[in-house]
């Protein structure tokens, strides 16, 4: 069996790094799972990359999986086999933009693209400009670097929002104050090589404003139309990701972006699409084995 992708995940037993697994064994394959946070790196042109102590060779193509824990360790990694001339499906340089929520609303803003109103606060006394720049409550407030929904607070009251932005500013990190939406419907696409390939429609459980599969939400499938399909796959290229989760919400003024994933989850795509998205990504990335 041919040397198949190299699959850069914590965990084998994730639902998508599983499906990822299966998809390039069905297409004759054969894949190798690591964990970028056991890896080492020898730096030179070529770098060695070595995995639990044994140097990863005959790589075709990598495939990323990167969560919040180990994004540095993948991003290191990838930037070495990007130098060695080892193709990624997704690139270190659009996977970092990706985790950085105010990369994310800057590169879309400056693509055109509709989104929330934003104001990035770094310091307590920039709080009534934020505030009155997105447009009062209800507001979003968010760590730069959060994930499935760590991070994100909704502030029903500039004055919750206030005591809830001084709360979050006392570590030092910097906030990104948004306008809270009035989400007819909220929207996660997946992209894949610059075209729109399944959607699914999300609704937060009760009680929770956070429509993440990981908090309990459920989806359902959605037809993909050419409006939605245009912009998610405009957001993915604007991120610069091959692959990408585009998450938008449905509203009187449009179709709004507020997020782009670099590693999005297939459980709840798959599941409400119906289709083998797993096999497209493995398809994708054999495409630009060497």
């Amino acid at each position: 069996m041919p040397m198949g992708p190299l699959i850069l995940s914590r965990d084998q037993s994730l639902y998508s790094t599983r499906r990822l697994v299966e998809a390039a064994r069905a297409s004759g394959r054969d894949p190798l799972v690591a964990d970028p946070t056991l890896c080492s790196v020898q730096v030179g042109k070529p770098a060695r990359v070595t995995y639990e102590g044994a140097l990863l060779e005959g790589i075709s193509v990598v495939l990323p999986r990167l969560g919040y824990s180990s994004l540095t360790a993948g991003i290191n990694v990838l930037r070495a086999l990007e130098l060695s001339g080892v193709p990624c499906l997704n690139s270190s340089q659009g996977i970092e933009l990706a985790r950085n929520k105010y990369g994310v609303m800057m590169a879309l803003a400056g693509a055109g693209m509709f989104v929330p109103r934003t104001v990035l606060l770094n310091r307590p006394d920039g709080v009534d400009m934020a505030f009155e720049a997105v447009g009062g409550a209800p507001l979003l407030l968010k760590f730069l670097d959060g994930s499935q929904g760590v991070g994100v607070v909704l502030a029903e009251s500039e004055r919750s929002a206030r005591s809830m932005a001084d709360a979050m500013l006392a570590g030092g990190k910097p906030l990104l104050v948004q306008e809270g939406l009035r989400a007819a419907r909220d929207v996660r696409v997946l992209v894949i090589d610059g075209r729109a390939v399944a959607a699914m429609e999300r609704s937060a459980k009760p009680g929770e404003f956070r429509a993440n599969i990981h908090r309990g939400a459920t989806a359902r499938s959605m037809e993909l139309d050419a409006p939605l399909a245009g912009v998610a796959a405009q957001a993915a290229n604007a991120v610069g990701l091959a692959v990408a989760g585009v998450d938008l919400v449905r509203g009187e003024r449009g179709d709004a972006v507020i997020d782009v994933n670099a590693s999005p989850g297939l459980e709840g795509i798959e599941q409400a699409s119906g289709k083998d998205l797993a096999r497209m990504i493995v398809d994708s990335a054999i495409s630009l084995s060497r």
